[in-house]
């Protein structure tokens, strides 16, 4: 039988982490497009990626998404993180974007690891600094940054095949879908892309890197 892999930071832990971590932690598999934590709710596990990707975002009062950042192999969500150590509740939404494989432990017992492990409240502190700039990078760019800077920075980041709807890419910016669409509908006529339902090719990366600055 095939040993589950394990994550990263478990790999590399001293071995009573690594024989503490799994006594409690339990593998399970989440489809894509199930929610993993709702707005306003307790995280009941602390959940470590080995495969697939979680989506984090807030939703505006009109509906609208805003990606704060996302979960994958070599991650952890540090809302969550925060959530069990501080009992409060999630501040946000987490879905699973593509289908998940990844170890959860129970929110007592993360928080008792926290307390009483120099190694875990380590863990937590790089979670800490690691998210936190990014998702503060994030805010200032959705809130000052230019809407076609933004979308070019995010179509680069995706390579040149791309298989998102416009609403998808709105999400991630943080803006509208009609925004998204006026600006990939202008970038089609300067040929600077093909698009159909569902999915776009970069026909021209360098004219779109230009945008992204």
């Amino acid at each position: 039988m095939i040993q589950p892999a394990l994550p990263a930071i478990i790999e590399n832990a001293p071995a009573s982490e690594r024989e503490r971590f799994l006594a409690s932690a339990t593998l399970v598999r989440l489809p894509g497009g199930q929610i993993a934590i709702g707005m306003s709710s307790r995280p009941a596990m602390m959940v470590f990626p080995t495969a697939g990707e979680v989506r984090v975002y807030l939703i505006g009062t009109e509906g609208r998404e805003i990606t704060l950042y996302r979960v994958g192999p070599g991650s952890s969500c540090v809302l969550s993180a925060s959530c069990i150590l501080g009992s409060s509740s999630f501040p946000a939404v987490a879905q699973v974007e593509s289908d998940l494989v990844a170890w959860v432990v129970p929110a007592d017992v993360f928080r008792a690891w926290v307390d009483s492990s120099v190694f875990w409240r380590d863990f937590v502190f790089r979670l800490l600094g690691e998210r936190l700039g990014a998702v503060l990078a994030r805010l200032e760019e959705s809130t000052f940054g230019r809407v076609d800077a933004r979308l070019a920075r995010r179509l680069i980041s995706l390579g040149t095949e791309i298989h998102a709807t416009h609403q998808e890419l709105a999400n991630d910016i943080g803006t509208a879908r009609e925004v998204v669409s006026r600006i990939l509908d202008r970038w089609k006529v300067e040929g600077w892309i093909d698009s159909k339902r569902g999915s776009l090719t970069i026909l021209d990366a360098a004219a779109i890197s230009r945008i992204s600055i």
